[in-house]
């Protein structure tokens, strides 16, 4: 089912820029 692999791909990868825009903002205020 290359659709479903497709779409878990891009979740993760979703899921990944998140978590770093997370703790990007998180070391900001906490340098801040």
């Amino acid at each position: 089912y290359p659709q479903v692999v497709h779409l878990l791909c891009g979740t993760i990868a979703f899921i990944r820029v998140s978590v770093d825009v997370f703790l990007a903002d998180t070391v900001r205020r906490t340098a801040t």
